[in-house]
């Protein structure tokens, strides 16, 4: 780890908190216990510093297991991490040859000469890392979104993800829910306020996915085919070349996948993520709040302040009640 790089490491006051809270040290589903652990949480000034610490984080794993494959997410939040990657592309190309790499998911259908084929996750990646970093097309274990059957891709999927060892996955995190139009909801309103303007439809529903794994996902779940809810579709539709064609449907490692990792490290910045950030960190983790299964198992979070906001607040509040003592009458 770089000694320049600036955080601030939140958790033992989360761990303190999720305790208060009550949040069990293990999940039960269908007779399976699962341990629930806390995770290690950093946050750092901004998602500049956010994306150079992950940059540490992925060339200490690729160099700790050589032989290991490792996922790689799309998405906003990785952008700068696979910049910085191709800015030290001589490293990567020796750290990531031979080895296999996994994608998280791929939208469903999308193919060449569909209108929104640039958006797909194949060409995401091509660009950002086959490309400038000299990945074999053999290296890749990616869905295919032109596949004729997207149940049967998500099988063949899930065949090669069980076919190697996995160090580390890296993770996003869904949008928050927003005002109709797309405008961040105010910091003061309460998850019930946001329950009635999403029912009113003044709002749209958050996505505390990792992945595109919905809720009710269980957490011995492989690759699946998931149809996306509104609030994903209505944020990743902005600015594509064909908004009314949005691929309705993805193909996407789930649950049982990314605890196979060693580590699974989940990164989140900016303002439309707290909310979601808070349910993971401070509510019990359960198949309604998908990006919460994260912690079954070893886990890193990294947010840039923006993300950490609400989880910052309910820490500095919890000081504050801990030392305020009324005076005596």
């Amino acid at each position: 780890m770089r000694p320049n790089l600036e955080c601030l490491d939140i958790s033992q006051p989360v761990a303190d908190l999720r305790v208060e809270l009550g949040i069990p040290d293990q999940f039960e589903h269908q007779g399976v216990i699962y341990p629930v652990l806390h995770p290690k949480i950093l946050v750092l000034p901004d998602h500049h510093e956010l994306s150079q610490m992950a940059l540490e984080n992925t060339i200490m794993y690729l160099t700790e297991y050589p032989e290991d494959a490792i996922t790689f997410p799309t998405g906003n939040t990785w952008k700068e991490h696979y910049a910085l990657m191709e800015k030290q592309s001589g490293l990567f190309k020796n750290l990531l040859k031979g080895r296999k790499i996994a994608t998280v998911d791929e939208y469903y259908p999308v193919y060449s000469g569909h209108p929104n084929y640039p958006i797909s996750y194949k060409v995401y990646t091509d660009q950002r890392l086959g490309i400038p970093l000299g990945i074999s097309p053999e290296q890749w274990i990616r869905p295919d979104g032109a596949a004729a059957d997207p149940f049967e891709e998500a099988d063949r999927f899930e065949r090669e993800l069980q076919s190697v060892p996995f160090s580390l996955t890296n993770l996003g995190i869904g949008p928050d829910p927003k005002i109709a139009d797309g405008s961040m909801i105010p910091p003061k309103y309460s998850d019930k306020q946001i329950e009635n303007l999403i029912r009113s439809g003044h709002a749209i529903e958050g996505s505390s996915h990792i992945g595109f794994v919905p809720k009710g996902t269980p957490p011995d779940s492989g690759a699946i085919y998931v149809r996306l809810d509104r609030g994903t579709i209505f944020e990743n539709s902005r600015g594509v070349p064909a908004p009314d064609q949005m691929p309705d449907g993805a193909i996407t490692q789930a649950h049982g996948d990314f605890s196979r990792s060693k580590i699974r490290v989940m990164a989140a910045s900016g303002e439309l993520k707290p909310r979601n950030v808070e349910k993971v960190l401070l509510e019990s983790p359960g198949m309604d709040n998908p990006a919460s299964l994260v912690t079954l198992g070893e886990s890193m979070v990294l947010l840039d302040q923006a993300a950490a906001a609400r989880v910052l607040d309910r820490i500095a509040n919890r000081k504050v009640t801990l030392f305020h003592f009324p005076l005596a009458v």
